[in-house]
């Protein structure tokens, strides 16, 4: 498993933004087949793989996000659209800076929390209906996806610095040509100065889990449910204890330097293909919204 702290952060920087984007290098068609008609599918194998989701779940889940996704497509997908205006720009004038690097990332958030806004209720109402099983489910899937993270943890630092600047660059170049060998020998200069954080997130989120799971299985009311997901959804951020803030912090602040390192190390041609992707998905969000 490769759910590191700094990649996590470069995918909300790069994709969270445009939240269906997860197919970067593909077609037209193949995007708008995945949004239409593959989107929901994919989110409920995701908690199907996490809660073993009974029939009447299924069912509900996969109505309630129908309904989620026809609200996202209206009112969301304009707004991506504008913001890909706004940056595509900044990338056309060659005038992409920190600040508007940092700006992405507020507007990431910004994106992020009216989807958890819109789902809050039927995330509430799936939970739930969770019967204990499914909490146990739920503990060992956790438990399997934490040994594996572990594993990597296992690795050496160097091993896990090459393949984080791989991770780096072929998100990068789901946006830009191939980057030659000295801008990957440059990037992973660049990624090997990260903080390494991964053995304190890896803390931080069984402990988070082994409270989530404590929760559950207090039998909590529908209230409840709705006050822990608003404090994990909308402001993770403001919840890490006082011992993982200050890395976190300086790993969010370093990732961001990071991507002003690699944007600068691009060539005009590879700045260019930034530009056509950033208007080709702008087109796409408004042909989606309709």
């Amino acid at each position: 498993m490769k759910q590191r702290m700094n990649t996590i952060y470069l995918k909300r920087a790069i994709l969270l933004v445009f939240i269906f984007l997860v197919l970067g290098g593909c077609t037209r068609f193949t995007h708008k087949l995945f949004y239409n008609h593959l989107l929901v599918r994919y989110i409920i194998s995701r908690v199907d793989n996490l809660f073993d989701l009974r029939p009447r779940q299924k069912a509900f889940l996969t109505n309630r996000l129908e309904d989620v996704k026809e609200w996202h497509r209206k009112y969301e997908l304009p707004l991506y659209a504008i913001d890909l205006g706004i940056i595509t720009k900044k990338f056309e004038d060659n005038s992409f800076q920190m600040k508007d690097l940092e700006w992405m990332m507020k507007r990431a958030r910004v994106h992020r929390d009216s989807i958890y806004r819109k789902i809050m209720k039927t995330a509430v109402e799936f939970l739930f209906t969770l019967e204990k099983g499914q909490v146990e489910y739920l503990s060992i899937r956790l438990t399997e996806q934490n040994k594996e993270f572990r594993q990597e943890l296992k690795k050496s630092k160097e091993n896990r610095y090459h393949e984080l600047a791989d991770q780096y660059i072929s998100n990068f170049e789901n946006f830009t040509s191939d980057f030659s060998r000295a801008q990957k020998k440059i990037i992973l200069s660049k990624v090997k100065a990260l903080p390494d954080t991964q053995a304190a997130w890896l803390e931080y989120r069984e402990f988070r889990q082994k409270e989530f799971i404590e929760f559950l299985n207090s039998t909590p009311t529908r209230a409840e449910l709705k006050s822990l997901l608003q404090k994990y959804l909308l402001y993770q951020e403001k919840l890490w204890p006082g011992k993982y803030k200050k890395p976190f912090e300086q790993a969010y602040e370093a990732m961001l330097k990071l991507i002003m390192q690699v944007y600068e190390v691009l060539s005009p041609e590879q700045k260019k293909d930034l530009v056509k992707r950033g208007r080709y998905f702008k087109k796409l969000c408004l042909e989606l919204s309709r």
